[in-house]
């Protein structure tokens, strides 16, 4: 009965919101929702492994880097990482 009444009570979630890479469009600066990075895989495991041991992860940047993107003539262009590194 107990736990019929707990699925019964209306609980209140609380997440972290997650950071996005950003994305130059005709000047303005937008932010993605999505991390391009993270879709080839063999790409990712290589940046993991470039990355310095004591890069910053937190809860709203689990990779611990943000990419800067560009689109110039209809392609996607990485135009710089950045990675915060603790002390």
């Amino acid at each position: 009965m107990t736990a019929i009444l707990f699925f019964l009570i209306p609980w209140e979630g609380k997440a972290t919101g997650l950071s996005g890479d950003v994305i130059y469009l005709q000047g303005e600066e937008w932010v993605l929702l999505d991390k391009p990075i993270n879709r080839d895989s063999i790409l990712f495991h290589r940046l993991m492994e470039f990355l310095p041991d004591n890069h910053c992860i937190t809860t709203a940047n689990w990779e611990g880097y943000t990419a800067y993107w560009e689109v110039q003539q209809s392609h996607l262009y990485l135009h710089h990482l950045e990675v915060c590194v603790y002390d």
